[in-house]
């Protein structure tokens, strides 16, 4: 029954540490962006 549990919590966690990953890659895509976009309109 344990087992069973922390293997759930396991995969629950990498699950959601993938998707934190993949959210902080994008947020970083986008502040390079809009950092380009301010110095080729500055």
């Amino acid at each position: 029954m344990l087992r069973m549990v922390n293997y759930v919590l396991a995969i629950s966690l990498q699950k959601f540490l993938v998707l934190v990953k993949q959210n902080i890659c994008i947020m970083l895509m986008e502040l390079v962006y809009y950092f380009c976009l301010l110095l080729y309109y500055s």
